[in-house]
This record gives structure tokens, sequence and C-alpha cells, in this order.
């Protein structure tokens, strides 16, 4: 095939290159400037964008002969696509896992001719990357399986011009198919969902769609905004249609999600949630079926590893920048960004510590939640008893030692979590001193994961429908239970100035010195000799 640009003396024989970019131009005449992506014959050189902005957004699909590149999540995780990385964190790779199973399932028509099984639910807390992954493998997919991306956020819902106020979910595929030039024909005798599925039948073609931050659209009054509940209805028949040809993903924020796509809910969740009393129906948990992706643990020092990126060093290298980040907070892939990217920054820790942050003080609204918080924390305290002796001291230890003792001590292997039964024992504690009522018992598994929304704690494991093991969302929360917040102030912008001699980038290695030879000029130049009063029993 001629080249474009070249005479017909100039024809050679086209390469798998040339053949892809000119097959994707003639789907979309612009691909080249909306899609930075370059392939190579040897092997696939993807180039993700730095950020995509977008809402809503498709993506062409390659054609049907071109091989799949991307096979397994480790394919994904821990690389490198352009500028952005994939983190190799728990999280991560359970999410792409998620998204890879729906996929192939739908590409290779394990949906066809079944009912209430080409739809799923991901749970996750807030900052683990949920929406990031779910971005780059829009983008990704097409080097996965030839099926058609949609990705469609409602985190924004309320912003001026989201065409998600006034349109419902199977408005919005009908105009992103016609981007795909796949047309909807309009038909009044037939519901628009069933006028989409005949659309992909009769093209052969198959879609995905992946709904991000769904539980923000349980936020609206549907009386108001009534296409929040006909998206609600689409999501019920999209989930219970057998023509193997679309599936859906929903996800949230929220540890809640499973009482909203079920409607089974408290009064206290439908006051947050006004769509629960304005029209949305069963989603039907059965056929949205609930995937749970768990947060980083508080101790996980190898999501750290991989979200600072220290490709050519040893993990045990650079433990003491891992545990004095994850000190600060709680390995959140978010937290740690944030507080790599502004480091120099001397407000940024109230932005990753639960105790200095407007998401904590929300907790005090109510004083049953505010109180369980308090005692859990102090039962935390107490189960790790020696731990915190050999960290914080008794009155004795100065910030600096502390810091030294966060750097030596590998408290993320040491620290023992609370079981819910533990947390059981500590709520039947207060009804005995009549600080709540038994009455409210039952509200318990609702007030940890209200909790737990907030980033006051992590949860791991579901066992008899109840949270298995309870975390404190950061350490650094339990260092705020033992000292002052005077002595607390300090030891987290000391922490800090130990990160910053590292002179830490995300993504990138960096010369830096062997931290332990930090500690001391630290502790001789900057410390005020300030004793911590701490109060470990």
């Amino acid at each position: 095939l001629p080249v474009p640009g070249t005479t017909m003396t100039e024809i050679r024989p086209i390469t798998e290159v040339e053949y892809i970019d000119q097959y994707c131009r003639r789907l979309d005449p612009v691909y080249g400037s909306i899609n930075n992506i370059s392939i190579s014959v040897e092997s696939i050189e993807i180039n993700l964008p730095r950020r995509n902005i977008k809402e809503i957004f498709s993506e062409n699909v390659l054609a049907d002969n071109i091989p799949s590149r991307i096979t397994h999540v480790a394919d994904i995780v821990g690389k490198r696509f352009g500028c952005e990385r994939i983190f190799n964190t728990k999280s991560h790779r359970e999410i792409y896992s998620v998204l890879l199973g729906h996929l192939t399932n739908l590409h290779d028509g394990k949906y066809e001719g079944k009912q209430g099984v080409c739809c799923s639910t991901l749970v996750g807390a807030k900052g683990i990357g949920k929406t990031a992954c779910f971005k780059h493998f829009t983008i990704l997919a097409k080097f996965v399986r030839p099926v058609i991306l949609l990705y469609v956020s409602f985190n924004n819902i309320l912003s001026d011009g989201s065409r998600l106020c006034t349109n419902s979910l199977a408005r919005i595929i009908v105009e992103e198919l016609a981007r795909q030039g796949i047309y909807v024909t309009e038909d009044k005798n037939i519901t628009t969902c069933e006028r989409i599925i005949e659309a992909l039948i009769c093209e052969n073609r198959k879609l995905l769609v992946l709904v991000d931050e769904l539980d923000q659209l349980y936020k609206l009054d549907g009386n108001i905004f009534p296409a929040a509940r006909s998206t609600i209805h689409d999501l019920v028949y999209f989930g219970n249609q057998p023509s193997g040809k679309l599936s859906v993903l929903v996800c949230g924020s929220t540890a809640l999600m499973e009482n909203l796509i079920t409607t089974n809910s408290t009064d206290q969740i439908r006051d947050e949630y006004p769509l629960l009393k304005s029209g949305a129906i069963n989603l039907n948990s059965t056929k949205y079926r609930t995937k749970r992706v768990y947060s980083t643990l508080p101790t996980d020092l190898k999501a750290i590893e991989s979200i600072i990126g220290y490709p050519e060093k040893k993990f045990e290298e650079n433990v003491a920048l891992y545990r004095l980040v994850a000190y600060i907070t709680g390995c959140s892939a978010r937290n740690v960004e944030r507080l790599l990217n502004d480091v120099d920054d001397s407000t940024i820790i109230g932005s990753t510590s639960p105790e200095n942050s407007q998401s904590g003080a929300n907790t005090q609204t109510n004083n049953n939640i505010a109180l369980l918080r308090k005692e859990i924390l102090k039962s935390l305290v107490a189960k790790n008893n020696n731990l915190m002796r050999q960290i914080f001291g008794t009155s004795t230890f100065t910030t600096a030692e502390i810091v030294k003792n966060l750097v030596l001590i590998n408290w993320e292997s040491q620290f023992i979590p609370l079981t819910f039964p533990e947390v059981e024992q500590i709520w039947f504690k207060l009804e005995r001193k009549k600080k709540v009522q038994s009455s409210q018992r039952g509200d318990l598994c609702y007030y940890i994961l209200y909790l737990t929304d907030r980033c006051w704690f992590t949860i791991n494991g579901i066992r008899d429908s109840r949270p298995e093991f309870i975390y404190p969302f950061s350490f650094s929360s339990l260092g705020a239970e033992v000292m002052t917040s005077c002595d607390t102030d300090n030891l987290l912008k000391l922490i800090v100035e130990s990160v910053q001699k590292f002179d830490v980038r995300v993504g990138e290695t960096v010369s830096s010195p062997q931290f332990l030879g930090c500690v001391t000029p630290i502790v001789i130049t900057t410390l005020v000799a300030a004793r911590c009063g701490c109060s470990i029993g």
C-alpha cells in the first residue's frame, strides 16, 4: 500500500505500525490528535494521557485481527505507559483483575443467553485508585480485546453543563455509540435500552460500560432530577438482559454501596442519599454482585515502594523512607502522591492525616460515632501497647527519637488490628456505662463503615456481612492518640523534613543520602529538645 505523502514509485510493503494507524484514522479522522498512542512491531508502546479530565469518553477499537498485547494484570501494573506509571499495589491489582475479567468474559461470549450475570458492583474506599484505573483501562482495553469501552463518571454530576443532569445513562450510551459509527434508530414502540441492544446485535459489536462514582447519583433528589431515576431503571434493564452484547461495571467510593443498590437502608442513609426516597429501585445485588476491593493497609510498605517508584534500588535501601511516608499517609495512593508532590508545603500534613482534616471533623456531627471512634483508637493503642511503648516511650522520648524509632522498628509487621467482635465489646462497655443506648446496637456496622468512608479507619475482609479487621487509616492516628497536639504537630513536621532529605519525586530515581545518615544532623540542628507528653498506660 502507498504510504501517505509518497509517489507511486515509492510504494513499499506496509508495516504493522502503518496498518494500525491507517485503520484507526479511517475510524476516526482526528485519531492522531486525541489518542496519544504509538505501536511498534516488536512490542506495544502505549502513551497514556498525563491526565484525562473528561467525565464521559469512549475509545475506538483496533482491528479484530490485531493480536492482544495485554493478557494479564502483570502486563499493566508496575508498567510505564508514556508519562503514566501504573502503581503495583494490592488495590490496583484487584481493580485491574476485575476489569480484565469483565472485558474478557464479554468478548468471549460468556454472558450470552444468561440473565443477571453480566453486571457487577465494585466497592472500594476513596483514594485507592478506582477512577485512575477506570480511565486508564478505557484506553488500554483496545489492546486487550476489540470491545468498545465507555467511561461515565457521576462525580461532578451537579457541575454546570453536566450532560448527566438532564440525560439518562441510556441516552448517554446512544450519543457515544453514534461517535463510534453505531447508530441507534428511533422507535417509540420500544425502550431506548432495547434499541441499544438491537443496534449492537445488528453491528455485531460489544460494549462495556464503566460507571464511576455511582454513589454520587444517589445524592440527587429524583423529583428534581428525573434523569437520575431513569438511570437507575436503565441499570436494572442492563443487569437483566441476556444478549451478551453489553456489560456494566459500576463502582462507588462509599462502604454503603450495597445498601444503595439494594435500597436496603436506614433513615440515616436515606437522609444522606435522597434518591433512595425519591424513585430509586432495587438494582438487585445478585445481578450487580459486589466485588469488594480493599484499601491498601496502612502497614503495606510495598505499596509505598510502588507508588514512589525506585526501580533501581532494593526495598531495604529505602525502607526508612517508606516507613515515614506510611506513617503519615496510611499508604493511600492519593495521599502518598499528595505528600511527595507537595512535600515543601508546610500545610500538607493537614490534608493527609484524618485528625486534622475536614472529613475527620465530620464525624463530630453524631455523638455515638465520635464516641465510638475515640474508643476504637484507644483500644488499638491498648492492644499494641508494647509496640507503642517501643516507638513513643513513656514521656521520655524526644520527637527526633520517635522519628528514629519509626525508621528502625518494623512496626508495619508487628501491628495487630482489632476484630469486629472486639469492637462489639467496646460498644457493650459503652452501653453499660450508659453512654450509648442498646436500641442503637444495630447501627454499629453502619458506624464502622461511616468512619471508614471518612478516612478514620481501614477495614480488611468481610465475614458474616460485617468488617473482619479494623485498622487505623494511618499509624499517625495512634500517635495523635498518645501525644499532645503540640507534640503531634512537631513530630509530623520533623517527619516531613526527613522526607524532604530524600528529594523525592514520584516516579523518578534520585541520588539520596542514606536516611540514617540524615537523622543525626536533624536531631542536632532542628530539635528543640521538647519532651513528648505521651499517655501510654
